[in-house]
């Protein structure tokens, strides 16, 4: 499925099958496995929205074009023209090599040379090059460019390169601001345009441009231009300008070199809403008017005091329509956009939160990113985010300062699990074990939600070594912490995510010993969301982190970690786990998919592939007669929002993954590590890749774990899962000696003695 911005219609992929399409808050679904017939109207639409493409959705073997014509929504298959409905190509040939054909759906491009050919599809749509290995061996003689094709701002040309020697589409998508009617532009090739308005005539090549910056269109302009005229090509941008001596210049570089001599921008609370200020000395004149979001959502409007100052309130209102987590904020002309709020030739700061407040269960962050490009984050209400826990954090901060030795030098060490808000991974058991059996000089404190199943135990036999999460003590001790010791990142020890500045600099400073909370040998190391654990980005200060195995290693090395920063010592959490002999259910826990979970924030959970795949599994099991085994464990990023919708089946689900496993005899899941310790303590292992290709495709990275490799029975479809069941339990749940000695390799530690070799480190450290 393609998504394409589209003039104020915001436009989201709800799951693989479904696409949301919101026109001034009326919502469309489209599921594209309902659609059935070969074109649909789907909704006459007021003269406002321009003709455009809104989304191609390929998943099927149909390819449907979803697309505003002549004020009307339509859903087509068709390229060519024969329907109310059919996008209209412009087609321009300039070679006998080649001639056209009308087919079904589309056009063909025959190659009278070879007859071999190449049908006209989605690519037209997709910017960049696309070879075409079907038409071959240009002809001496030849031209270069063969055909242009057209729709409305898409230009592909039909081109041959010299360097590749190969036929390619070459596809651009440009877009023209503020231009007045004459002013016309026209692609000769994907790296030529001829730009024609009264009194300029010129050929542009883009290399060129590029290389040298700037151009000359007219030598000396008497009419007047008002506004700098905008050309955006591939989200290039392009400037074209008078200058002060009547010149008329197109300009390229680097969009904020381009645009800006300086940016300043501060942000405020003002009630719940969000009111920006700032200062833009731009190059041009340029009448940008509009905030954006980066998918097009509006956010305010800006009201300029001159030239340079402007102020934008972004309400309330438009605050609650948002529904991802992190939002950039753009500066546009109407729905075009210009340029991202971007902080330029300021000094730069290590505070990056400008304000944030919450609002019923929602908490809105306004924060500078990496890029020093502003973002909007909405995320769960956490405690931090509200004025009483600003003033805790100030105060615990101010002491810090004011009394470096409030503990007499003692080394303090913190542990935590995640989201400080359990007590069953591997931090708690090296906890416990410090606590028992070593005369320790050092402070050991346990960080825990008070409303964890497992405060009031650990509370009791811990006493004042468990420090309450969000009191006064938690955030003193993270400023006097000398280490994190933790099954979790160091953010953790808060929360997954921490957007205040004051603690985050504390907790990115303290060194972490890493104790995993699960093999990293499921999901990939290069896909997007692990990027920022690969050694050259990690933020954080991880001294060391355990594996267990060589092959573990090896994931971590990928990641530029050097052998002695890695414990090989195996996860302590495994340590003594058995499955309970009463232990008779079969688990299902799908692992958390990162891209759906601004719907679980939103409250729409039933939009996820996630949640659809847990019903999928119940409706499977009451078929096969299995209900009565089936325990539903859902991922702690999903698993209260999971019991709030699924209450009929409430029975079903263990939100403690440690309970579930000591009750499963059959482990079944896509790519969580979870079902490694299922493994170790003796279940039967079931990996269920029905989803592998959607998975892997928003990974954007393929799982270390294959066929080949997997510790555990592999299974693509549903009737294969029941099948692989049902065979496990025939036959008395043996595991097949395969499947052992491919978890061998992935988890070499048997001993139960993983905590012993933890502590070993951290004594030979100076840690404990």
């Amino acid at each position: 499925m393609k998504v394409f911005s589209q003039q104020f219609i915001v436009i989201k992929k709800i799951n693989t099958e479904e696409l949301s399409i919101n026109l001034k808050d009326n919502e469309i679904i489209i599921n594209e496995n309902k659609l059935k017939d070969e074109e649909i109207l789907m909704k006459n639409l007021s003269s406002e929205y321009e003709d455009g493409i809104i989304a191609i959705l390929d998943s099927t073997k149909k390819v449907f074009y979803i697309h505003i014509k002549s004020s009307v929504l339509y859903a087509t298959r068709y390229l060519n023209g024969d329907t109310p409905g059919s996008l209209i190509l412009h087609i321009d040939l300039y070679s006998k090599r080649f001639k056209i054909k009308k087919e079904d759906y589309t056009y063909s491009i025959i190659d009278n040379k070879t007859n071999e050919s190449y049908f006209i599809n989605k690519e037209i749509f997709i910017t960049g090059n696309k070879p075409i290995n079907v038409l071959k061996n240009r002809i001496k003689e030849e031209p270069y460019i063969y055909m242009k094709i057209s729709y409305l701002n898409y230009i592909s040309f039909l081109e041959y390169t010299i360097k590749r020697k190969e036929f390619s589409i070459k596809t651009i998508k440009y877009q023209l601001y503020n231009c007045s009617p004459d002013f016309e532009i026209e692609f000769k090739s994907a790296n030529q345009f001829i730009i024609t308005a009264s009194k300029i005539n010129k050929t542009i090549h883009i290399s060129k441009l590029i290389k040298n910056k700037t151009q000359i269109l007219n030598e000396n302009l008497n009419e007047n231009m008002k506004y700098a005229i905008m050309l955006s090509i591939n989200n290039r941008l392009f400037i074209i300008n008078k200058e002060n001596d009547n010149k008329v210049t197109i300009h390229h570089d680097k969009r904020a070199e381009l645009l800006f001599h300086e940016t300043n921008f501060s942000v405020q609370r003002k009630g719940k809403s969000f009111l920006i200020k700032g200062s833009i000395d731009y190059k041009f004149n340029i009448p940008v008017d509009t905030l954006l979001t980066g998918k097009g959502e509006f956010l305010g409007q800006l009201n300029w005091n001159n030239n340079r100052q402007f102020e934008a309130l972004i309400e309330k209102k438009s605050l609650e329509k948002l529904i991802d987590i992190h939002n950039s904020i753009w500066f546009a002309m109407g729905d075009k956009f210009v340029h991202s709020m971007y902080s330029y030739n300021l000094k730069k700061t290590d505070n990056i939160v400008e304000d944030s407040f919450i609002n019923r269960r929602r908490a809105y962050i306004i924060r500078l990113n990496k890029n020093y490009s502003y973002t909007l984050s909405i995320i769960p209400a956490l405690p931090i985010y509200n004025n009483f826990n600003k003033m805790k954090i100030n105060l615990a901060e101010l002491i810090s300062k004011k009394f470096p030795n409030l503990f007499n030098k003692k080394r303090i060490n913190l542990y935590f699990e995640k989201e400080a808000s359990k007590a069953s991974e591997s931090g708690s058991e090296v906890f416990k074990e410090v606590m028992k059996n070593y005369n320790t000089k050092t402070i050991n404190k346990f960080i825990l939600d008070k409303n964890s199943i497992d405060y009031k135990k650990m509370k009791r036999k811990y006493n004042k070594s468990i420090i309450k999460r969000f009191s006064f003590k938690h955030y003193l001790y993270i400023f006097y912490a000398n280490t994190y010791i933790s099954s979790e990142l160091s953010n953790h020890v808060v929360a997954s995510r921490v957007f205040t500045d004051k603690i985050n600099k504390q907790i990115m400073r303290t060194p972490l010993y890493f104790l995993q909370h699960g093999i990293m040998f499921a999901k990939p190391v290069d896909n997007p969301m692990a990027l920022g654990f690969h050694k050259e980005n990690v933020k954080f200060n991880l001294k060391k982190s355990v594996v267990s195995s060589d092959l573990e290693a090896k994931e971590f090395y990928k990641m530029g970690y050097k052998k002695e920063e890695l414990m090989k010592t195996g996860l302590p959490k495994m340590d003594n786990e058995k499955i309970s002999p009463k232990a008779n259910k079969i688990t299902y826990m799908p692992t958390w998919r990162y891209w759906e979970e601004a719907y679980v924030i939103n409250n729409e959970i039933e939009r996820t592939t996630y949640f659809q795949s847990l019903l999928n599994m119940i409706k499977l099991f009451e078929e096969a007669g299995l209900i009565d085994r089936l325990l539903i464990s859902p991922h702690n990023k999903f698993a209260t929002y999971i019991s709030e919708h699924m209450k009929e089946y409430e029975h079903l689900i263990c939100q403690n993954p440690s309970i579930a496993l000591n009750m499963s005899q059959i482990f079944i899941t896509d790519y969580s590590s979870i079902i490694y310790d299922s493994i170790y303590q003796g279940g039967y292992p079931i990996f269920y890749w029905k989803d592998s290709e959607y998975l892997i495709e928003n990974y954007k990275a393929t799982p270390p774990v294959n066929e080949n490799n997997a510790p555990g029975v592999v299974v693509k479809t549903d009737d294969e899962l029941i099948k692989a069941i049902k065979d496990a339990i025939e036959n008395e749940l043996e595991v097949p000696r395969y499947i052992i000695n491919n978890y061998r390799k992935i988890n070499e530690f048997y001993d139960n003695k993983n905590t012993e070799r933890v502590i070993k480190e951290l004594l030979k450290d100076d840690i404990i």
